[in-house]
């Protein structure tokens, strides 16, 4: 079993509702389905956390006095029996570190006092997880603190920085939002943040999702297809600017496992309306599940690479639900205004951007031969 599974929803089953919709969106009734939790479910179900491998160093990922420690955000039903998960893993090896006890506790929303709810110990993967309840609809926030270890691992270990996790309790009929953080979200990108880079929140990406959360009740998946090692410094990073709260989830939408991943997610929870994506991979997963599309292209100022774009732009599904645009802000006009930005009409144009840049560049050269 994947140890990415472990903090996956299992579901019991759904209950059938009616159709909602959110504009021209229509919402079928879900099918009946559970989902695998670490080895307490129906070890051939479907993760809609794949297994990402670690593909880029502690040093990014946030290691401290050697390990590195982070938790799996989850979503699940109200009323419905739930693990929350830590990891703690070798800085240097990436291999699980067991016999650690980790202590969990929860901020009371209505007092404001830190209430310990349990404690657990990491198996051999390294993994700790907790059976927990959501009674009613909302945000659960916790922390896990690493409170003793075994004679062979140092005692420095202690002193890591705790970390936290969100287990969003939903219904079946909430509307979700999906946003791949990477360079959708993140500018220049995610791997400038894990770099510990200046990394810089799209313009008006903020203020969009919270109107969407405010106005339109929708809760934000913040989708990542990087190691849940570093989702950590992401998480903290979103606090910082002020983005609505929301679970951080690994989801492949370029991978061989992003159909069922995403399309799992949208049978347990229909509401996954909205998907907003960098590329072409992350516009044709969400189209394909119904979706309504918003892609927000990230390209180098190469007209060759502009042209390619622009004919993959073209090639994509002829559909209503999809909008190829240029920010934040189009993006706010489309979804609060009924504006429509069509794939063609941006193809277009950065063909004729391409063109532009190509004549520059003829100009600069004949200008840099006459000087010699």
């Amino acid at each position: 079993m994947k140890a990415t599974g472990i903090a996956l929803l299992v579901l019991a089953a759904l209950t059938v509702v009616g159709c909602f919709n959110m504009g021209d969106v229509n919402i079928p009734e879900p099918p009946d389905i559970r989902i695998n939790n670490g080895g307490s479910g129906d070890s051939s179900a479907p993760s809609v956390f794949p297994d990402i491998g670690h593909s880029s160093p502690a040093s990014e990922l946030g290691a401290e006095n050697g390990v590195l420690f982070y938790a799996y955000d989850v979503l699940a039903y109200p009323g419905e029996a739930r693990s929350v998960a830590v990891r703690v893993l070798s800085a240097r090896t990436f291999e699980g570190l067991g016999g650690v006890t980790i202590d969990f506790t929860r901020t009371n929303q209505r007092t404001g006092a830190t209430e310990t709810i349990g404690t657990a110990v990491t198996d051999r993967t390294g993994m700790a997880t907790l059976p927990v309840k959501p009674s009613v609809e909302g945000n659960y926030s916790f922390a896990a603190r690493i409170a003793a270890v075994p004679a062979n691992i140092s005692d420095d270990v202690l002193n890591v920085t705790p970390t936290v996790l969100l287990l969003a309790a939903r219904g079946v009929n909430t509307k979700f939002v999906a946003v791949s953080v990477d360079d959708a979200l993140v500018e220049p990108g995610l791997g400038s943040l894990l770099a510990g880079d200046e990394a810089r929140p799209m313009t008006g990406a903020s203020d969009v999702l919270n109107r969407l959360a405010d106005e339109r009740d929708c809760t934000v998946i913040y989708v990542v297809s990087r190691p849940e090692e570093a989702n950590g410094r992401l998480k903290r990073w979103l606090a910082e600017r002020d983005f609505p709260t929301g679970p951080v989830l690994a989801i492949d939408l370029a991978g061989s496992q992003r159909a069922s991943n995403l399309a799992v997610l949208r049978r347990a929870y229909p509401g996954v309306l909205i998907g907003v994506g960098p590329d072409i991979d992350s516009a044709r997963e969400y189209l394909a599940n119904g979706m309504t599309t918003f892609m927000i292209p990230q390209y180098e100022a190469d007209p060759d690479e502009m042209r390619d774009l622009a004919e993959d732009i073209e090639e994509l599904p002829d559909s209503q639900q999809l909008n190829v645009l240029s920010s934040w802000k189009e993006i706010e006009m489309a979804v609060f205004y009924t504006m429509r930005f069509k794939p063609g009409g941006y193809a277009r144009r950065l063909d004729k951007l391409a063109d532009e840049i190509e004549d520059q560049q003829k100009r600069d050269r004949r200008r840099e031969d006459r000087d010699d």
